[in-house]
């Protein structure tokens, strides 16, 4: 088993490549315009990555067989962040992926799973934003703005979980695959309902997309979305082919 842990501040560059198995990675920076990056090639792949500050960068990628986890948490107040995952998972036990940006604008996150396998059983959340009166963390009268959430997952039996709150965020999923499911953030954040994917705010857009090369008689895809707030835009297109 390897395990690195690691914390560094400010105006940091940090990259880390591990291979073979059990292999863990935790990394922690506090400061601004700093840039963790993580590569994991093997079997039972886990990574965490936690930032403070403004104009963070992140990005996890794990390639390997069997189950692998990737968190990216960036925090709270801060602007102009970017988080991404990529995971690419074959054999069983598919791949866990979250990303949090709470209390924050101007941020993108991105999670990219199974992008060259067959594989299925994926798991991603990304949770984004606050707004008056309801918020994820910090102040109350915090208000997220221009953030952006994009989930790619090729494969079956794939669960897609998101919540953003603020304004003029935009969230878009695509699912390519039998029997996913887009859905909202377990635990109940903010007094939202985990069973819908859910946008809070004023102009915000939402775009879903689920298609099923092989029919629904292999799996039906599922979206469950909710919406509040005025000048709000949703999009879902499901297909069968």
């Amino acid at each position: 088993m390897k395990a690195f842990i690691l914390s560094l501040s400010t105006y940091a560059v940090l990259a880390t490549t591990s291979f073979a198995q059990n292999n863990t990675v935790t990394l922690s920076q506090i400061g601004t315009s700093q840039n963790a990056s993580v590569n994991q090639i093997g079997s039972k792949l886990t990574a965490t990555v936690s930032q403070e500050g403004n104009d963070q960068l992140a990005t996890i990628s794990q390639k390997g067989f069997g189950y692998s986890e990737a968190i990216i948490s960036q925090g709270q107040n801060a602007a102009y962040n970017q988080a991404t995952i990529t995971q690419v998972s074959g054999g069983t036990g598919g791949s866990y992926g979250v990303i949090r940006q709470v209390s924050a604008s101007d941020n993108k996150a991105i999670i990219t799973q199974n992008v060259s396998t067959g594989g299925g059983d994926n798991f991603a959340t990304i949770t984004q934003g606050s707004v008056s009166g309801v918020v994820l963390a910090g102040p109350a009268s915090a208000v997220s703005t221009n953030n952006q959430t994009t989930i790619y997952i090729d494969g079956s039996n794939n669960r897609s979980r998101i919540l953003q709150v603020g304004d003029n965020n935009s969230m878009t999923t695509s699912q390519y695959g039998e029997g996913n499911l887009i859905k909202g953030v377990l635990g109940n954040p903010a007094g939202t309902n985990a069973e819908e994917a859910t946008q809070l705010g004023e102009a915000n857009s939402l775009t879903i997309i689920q298609s099923s090369p092989l029919g629904s008689s292999f799996g039906t895809n599922t979206v469950n979305v909710y919406q509040s707030g005025i000048s709000n835009v949703s999009t879902v297109n499901q297909s069968n082919q």
